[in-house]
């Protein structure tokens, strides 16, 4: 015959169970602590790292804007301090352009920095300040139509020039009078009422340029070319060519009085050149024909050149 269970017998199954029940309980909380503990430890590993990212960001950004400030001034140090060597010039000059600063007024001037107006010697050069590389729109890119705007009354008169390229470069009245220039270059840019008055220029390029007023009065052009642009009111009175190409651009009103063309082993060229009838280039010799169009108001646009132009012919005397 069966005996139940004693009371202190069942008090100690139950305090066993009760016990083993509360120990599971305890050994969940304390997981369930850690876990959760391990994850806002990593939460807020994660956002310290964040913090710290953004902080160094900061830091930089902040290192960058001071040292960009600093090249900024000591480049004006440097193109400011009189003197007709380069001496860091050429650098100043690109780190300007390279930020983008206005060059307003900027003189490098052969009167500011020697106190003279300084001439071309017999050899072409000058006493003036002298440059090499300048690079005006280092940053274009070809599917880029905005021009880049350097400023106005840029003076680089009676200056020695070594490659200077502008790309997509807008610097209206720039003035080069008296300065012996080799290998300028420009691209898709403009020069409106720029002066190259008495100035030496040779192996250089004008590509989809405006120099509309542009001044070359008594200047020597050498291998020169001027291609799909546009040179109406271009001054270009008792100024000499030597194997200077003129091809695909706008004449109108442009002035060729007394030119002076020396043919020898270079040859002057005038291919596919245009102007409007009732804007004749002036004094333009008889060797060289224009195709002459007829201006309609509202119809065309002066800049280009129209579709029904009339027969390239030579111009009346």
């Amino acid at each position: 015959m069966n005996q139940r269970p004693s009371n202190a017998i069942i008090k100690n199954i139950a305090n066993k169970a009760f016990g083993a029940t509360l120990g599971s309980i305890k050994s969940f909380i304390l997981w369930w602590s850690l876990d959760r503990l391990v994850s806002v430890a990593t939460l807020c590993s994660i956002l310290f790292a964040v913090f710290i990212y953004y902080e160094d960001r900061m830091f930089r950004k902040e290192n960058t804007i001071a040292r960009k400030f600093e090249q900024i001034s000591s480049a004006w140090e440097v193109l400011n301090k009189r003197s007709n060597h380069d001496n860091g010039k050429s650098n100043a000059l690109n780190i300007l352009i390279k930020h983008k600063v206005s060059l307003n007024d900027l003189d490098l001037s052969c009167k500011t920095h020697r106190g003279i107006n300084c001439k071309r010697n017999g050899v072409g050069q000058t006493d003036g300040v002298s440059l090499s590389g300048i690079f005006f729109g280092h940053d274009y890119r070809p599917s880029e139509s905005e021009l880049h705007y350097y400023g106005t009354q840029l003076n680089f008169s009676g200056s020695n020039i070594y490659l200077m390229a502008f790309h997509n470069t807008s610097a209206v009245r720039m003035f080069f009078n008296e300065s012996s220039i080799l290998n300028f270059i420009s691209y898709r840019s403009d020069f409106i009422q720029s002066n190259f008055t008495n100035a030496s220029l040779q192996s250089s390029k004008f590509a989809e340029s405006n120099l509309w007023e542009t001044i070359f009065y008594n200047a020597t052009l050498e291998d020169v070319v001027f291609t799909s642009s546009s040179l109406v009111n271009a001054d270009f009175r008792e100024a000499s060519f030597i194997g200077v190409q003129f091809d695909d651009l706008q004449v109108s009103k442009a002035v060729f009085t007394n030119l002076h063309i020396y043919d020898k082993d270079k040859k002057t060229t005038f291919e596919n050149v245009w102007a409007w009838v009732d804007w004749q280039p002036i004094d333009l010799p008889n060797m060289f024909k224009v195709e002459l169009c007829a201006f309609e108001e509202g119809k065309h646009n002066r800049l280009l050149k129209p579709a029904d132009c009339i027969h390239t012919r030579p111009l009346p005397n």
